[in-house]
């Protein structure tokens, strides 16, 4: 391995958040010492130094998870951002950091639905990665390590373990194993998880994730707000006797109760492998990397150049491909024709139930805190028991390319789609008019203006009466219209069930 990994600490058990609010839920395990480190998020910390240190458990170490650099993906990457991970390094005093392989933006734009679309595993991509491994650490000035990405389809030449193995082979780097993402993949491409353990470098494993998971339509799905699985706890323990520069277990329970959180920190730190990796915790102090500014700049600029253009045009395939399930359509069916025969065959290793199964389960990661309770209700008892069809739905009446749609927009279009039943894309219709007149816009369903501030709105149902019928599994109410008053000030939205006097 490369000197500076050797280097690198025995740190013990340690846990994944998401901003202050997901690391008030790990008090108690702190106190409790259950845990040794910490791992944020890049994205959720400041780089202004009073609010970066309430942020983080300042009697922990530090480790952490970076964020939209793009290690193997063709576009260039962005120098500001290198620059916040070497700041937020150097002032957390963090022992390494690192990245799944993974194309997190593409022409300017993050992906639909999870945080990122899978890599191009070929030799393209490959020697790209391989050419800047080195420029990573120098420039953020930690031990940059490469994690396996969770990948429900793997695209390119090599297989994941293939490319993993490659990478070790030609750079030394270690790497971050991410078991759910493991159990993921192997179930996709009906792989024991244990005996795939043998093709994969497995002696460059510096650090292990855990993460809960759910079984949908037979098949895992992980959840970092779910239960552990007891499949994927024996998983991990088995994969702790195959890693022998082992240093670090993380819990990632990203959005979990407290509940959830302190019931999985306790099954992790109860398995014997991980009491002996604890046991062995050396407690060492981060492990800079001392370069010049001179050899800082040049590796930057290393990093700031693109990839070759087959890589790039590739990655931008496998964005449409996930995201637009018309292309698989018309690909499937013979209608899609402007794909290069290569491509194709790539694409036609895996059948067309295992891409649109990928395209589900990737769309159904869309974040469902863009939309509000009520309209999360209205869209899994209305017609869509998987969010994940309900997203397929949506991106089938979007123009191809079209990124991200706004809330807005999504309850827009869910009021015109015919699988949901009449009362859902009512509910949908009363939550696209609460996100317009949060704008100050005007509603999309009959109104009148009372005056600049207040709106009167006739739905033809009474929203709250029906969710409510919904929620205790009652009778649906019969549809009569009722008028709704929304009072917006310029900061807050009052929604009234009668006229407001004119001094309110």
């Amino acid at each position: 391995m490369p000197s500076y990994i050797n280097q690198l600490p025995v740190l013990g058990l340690g846990f994944g958040y998401i901003g202050r609010k997901d690391l008030a839920l790990f008090s108690g395990v702190i106190k409790e010492n259950l845990v040794d480190y910490a791992e944020p998020y890049a994205g959720c910390l400041s780089i202004d130094s009073e609010e970066l240190f309430t942020q983080v458990p300042l009697n922990l170490d530090i480790v952490m998870h970076a964020e939209r650099l793009s290690m193997a993906s063709g576009e260039p990457v962005d120098r500001k951002r290198i620059m916040k991970h070497r700041q937020l390094g150097e002032k957390l005093n963090i022992h390494w950091t690192f990245e799944d392989i993974a194309t997190w933006h593409l022409d300017g734009c993050g992906p639909v639905g999870e945080p990122f679309w899978p890599p191009v595993l070929d030799e393209e991509a490959l020697d790209l990665l391989i050419f800047r491994a080195t420029s990573f650490s120098h420039a953020i000035g930690r031990p940059v390590l490469a994690e396996f990405p969770p990948l429900r389809i793997a695209f390119g030449t090599m297989s994941p373990p293939e490319f993993f193995r490659k990478l070790v082979d030609r750079t030394n780097i270690g790497i971050v194993l991410d078991i759910s993402h493991w159990q993921l993949y192997c179930e996709s491409v009906g792989l024991n998880p244990k005996e795939a353990f043998l093709t994969f470098p497995m002696e460059n494993v510096i650090e292990l994730h855990i993460a809960g998971g759910r079984i949908i339509d037979g098949y895992y799905s992980e959840e970092h707000s779910g239960e552990l699985l007891p499949e994927t706890i024996e998983l991990l323990a088995y994969a702790c006797e195959l890693t022998p520069s082992l240093r670090a277990v993380t819990v990632e329970c990203h959005g979990a109760t407290r509940q959830i959180i302190e019931s999985s920190i306790r099954k992790v730190a109860a398995l014997p492998q991980v009491i002996a990796l604890r046991s062995r915790r050396t407690g060492k102090k981060a492990v800079g990397i001392e370069l010049n500014e001179v050899q800082i700049l040049a590796a930057s600029e290393e990093l700031e150049k693109p990839g070759p253009p087959l890589l790039q045009q590739r990655e931008r395939l496998i964005r449409d491909l996930l995201q637009y399930p018309q292309i698989l359509d018309g690909i499937f069916e013979g209608e899609y024709t402007s794909i290069s025969i290569e491509d194709m065959i790539l694409i036609r290793r895996h059948s067309s139930k295992a891409w649109f199964k990928a395209s589900r389960g990737f769309l159904r990661q869309f974040p469902k805190d863009r939309l509000s309770v009520r309209a999360q209700v209205a869209i899994l008892n209305g017609g869509y028991e998987d969010f994940g069809d309900f997203m397929q739905a949506i991106m089938r009446a979007r123009p191809i390319s079209a990124g991200a749609p706004s809330p807005e927009e999504l309850l827009h279009l869910a009021t015109n789609l015919p699988q949901l039943q009449e009362w859902a894309r009512d509910v949908l219709a009363f939550e696209r008019d609460v996100v317009r007149l949060r704008k100050g816009m005007n509603p999309l369903e009959p109104y009148e203006k009372l005056r600049k501030d207040l709106w009167r709105v006739t739905y033809r149902r009474s929203i709250t009466k029906t969710l409510q019928a919904i929620i205790d599994r009652n009778e649906l109410p019969v549809a009569e219209k009722e008028d709704i008053w929304f009072c917006f000030n310029g900061e807050k939205l009052s929604v009234l069930n009668k006229q407001p006097s004119e001094k309110s």
